[in-house]
């Protein structure tokens, strides 16, 4: 027989041997990750910025500063136990020492890389250097953070801000460069996931700090309201920045300012401002008139001939209806077959044909804001409005090299990979013109969808920046591996997790890849939601008890 008695086991633990303040080590590393081995009682949550100090040769102030994009658990063993005790067997005694390893969760993060930090404050991208493999890790401070995301290389420069840091425990704002807006923009986001109210933010700040000029194709009315300012209490809701009644009377004294350079064209104007969404027939180039009359100028060629000629005659600006005079005269079989082609085709019956001109007031040059409300046109009314006011926007700029910025809502439909109706190829070809040559004169594209798999990849090759909010579609994801060039595996995870309102900022906008909660809208939104009432719950009624029938009643 045997007999076993063992005292208490006694923990021996390993030291991890960290400074103060740190909460692990540099375990791994890579161009754009490092991967920390978290000391116990220190877990970071996701997001969660932290600081390598780390040596080069001519100093050891170097910092890393990086994101938290992955925490996962695992057993590390931390020590081990021990036991003193006897054990007789067949009555004979020993001494005995028992052994075993103690393990704990532990946790090991992999965060991007997004900026380091020289001795001087100076802010890079990129080093070659992997010296800080091994060394300790800190939470980043605010101070740090700071010069990363809340101020620009140039002092000059103004700068935008448009709200704060994701992942940073106290407010950090977020300030993007406006010359890096000059290559270009794009926004993704599904529905609903706050892109037209968040990139309105942009745009207030592009007004009042720059002097570029703005014009919207706004098919959901989404900038109808943009002239008027909301309430103080309402801009601050849920912002984390500090806002004041004197900083909004500083806005609306600005506002103000502006106020007169403030155009919106719509199909009905109702208010005061508002000048009509209208267009002359020569506000057309003539191959979309051609294409609007169904006039081929070689399948249909003395039919288009008629065209050209009597167009020719009616001088530089005409109406639809003088076109349609001219050739209802009698004595002209030709021109009465332009009269039934204007007819049968029923563009007479379209609601754009009216005087003034939406282009001719935009050629006054006189404006710092225009938007164009499409949202009460059909899809054909919609191309015919944007080519004509794309055009002459971009002839503008071409000749005047005012800093202007287009900015285009649903953008897949006037700018597709594959148009699916012929009015689509004109508004098509003046963006793809801009995005490939605008640059040179002063006229950058900012084209927002939740579709950019539907977007044309001819333009937005020439596209520098990237605004990405959340999205779920899988194929919409995919498509962005193509657009963006250094998206990663984890994009994807990255789009799934933002919420309403919040962003990843990538391109010349920013220093580094940033992602931020956009905040502080200061003008109305527009762009009203379906209301829920409709889904509102509403008890269901019992029915009356019936009356019973008379004795001998006929049932």
């Amino acid at each position: 027989m045997a007999a076993l008695n063992l005292g208490p086991f006694s923990i021996g633990q390993k030291k991890d041997d960290l400074p103060p303040g740190a909460i692990g080590k540099v375990a791994q590393t890579d161009r754009n990750t490092i991967v920390v081995a978290v000391s116990s009682g220190q877990q970071p949550h996701f997001r969660e910025f932290i600081e390598v100090p780390f040596k080069k040769a001519d100093s050891d102030n170097h910092l890393l500063i990086a994101q938290i994009e992955l925490l996962v658990g695992e057993g590390v063993k931390i020590g081990s136990a021990t036991a003193q005790g006897k054990i007789s067997i067949l009555g004979i005694g020993a001494d005995i020492v028992a052994t075993q390893d103690v393990e704990e969760t532990r946790v090991r993060v992999t965060a991007k890389i997004i900026a380091f930090i020289d001795p001087l404050g100076k802010v890079t991208s990129h080093e070659t250097t992997i010296e800080y493999i091994g060394r300790p890790v800190y939470r980043a401070k605010d101070e740090n953070l700071r010069k990363i995301f809340s101020a620009l290389n140039n002092s000059t420069t103004a700068a935008l801000e448009i709200g704060t840091v994701l992942g940073a425990p106290r407010a950090i704002p977020v300030v993007l460069d406006p010359t890096g807006f000059m290559r270009h923009t794009a926004v993704f986001g599904q529905s609903g996931s706050g892109k037209s109210f968040s990139f309105g933010i942009v745009l207030e700040e592009l007004l009042l700090k720059t002097d570029a000029r703005i014009l919207v194709l706004d098919p959901n009315s989404d900038y109808c309201n943009f002239r008027q300012l909301r309430r103080v209490e309402d801009v601050c809701k849920d912002s984390r920045r500090e806002y004041s009644s004197s900083d909004h009377a500083v806005v609306e004294t600005a506002w103000q300012g502006m106020s007169g350079q403030f155009l919106r064209f719509t199909r009905d104007p109702t208010r005061d401002g508002d000048n009509k969404l209208s267009l002359l027939f020569s506000d057309l180039r003539r191959q979309e008139q051609g294409d609007l009359l169904g006039l081929d100028p070689i399948a249909d060629a003395q039919d288009y001939r008629v065209f050209r000629e009597t167009i020719e005659t009616l001088g530089g600006s005409y109406t639809l209806q003088r076109l349609m005079d001219a050739v209802s005269k009698p004595g002209s079989m030709e021109k009465f077959n332009l009269l039934n082609r204007i007819s049968n085709r029923e563009i007479d019956k379209l609601g754009l044909w009216s005087t003034p001109s939406a282009v001719d007031r935009l050629k006054e040059d006189d404006w710092k804001f225009a938007s164009f409300d499409l949202r009460d046109l059909w899809p054909l009314e919609r191309s015919l409005v944007s080519s004509a006011v794309l055009k002459a926007v971009y002839d503008g700029v071409i000749k005047s090299r005012k800093v202007t910025f287009i900015v285009i809502d649903e953008a897949h439909n006037l700018c597709p990979a594959v148009p699916w109706a012929w009015h689509q190829n004109a508004p098509l070809q003046i963006l793809l013109e801009i995005a490939a040559e605008g640059r040179k004169y002063g006229a950058f594209l900012m084209l927002l969808t939740q579709n950019p798999s539907k977007l044309s990849q001819q333009a937005l090759i020439q596209f520098d920046n990237i605004i990405l909010m959340r999205m779920v579609s899988g194929a919409e994801i995919q498509a962005l591996g193509a657009i963006i060039p250094d998206a990663g595996p984890n994009l994807a995870q990255k789009a799934f997790t933002l919420g309403k309102g919040e962003a990843i900022c990538m391109g010349g906008i920013v220093k580094n890849e940033t992602n931020v909660k956009f905040d502080l809208r200061k003008t109305q939104p527009g762009g009203d939601d379906v209301s829920k009432g409709w889904a509102a719950h509403r008890p269901l009624v019992s029915a009356p008890p019936a009356t019973p029938l008379a004795a001998g009643a006929a049932v």
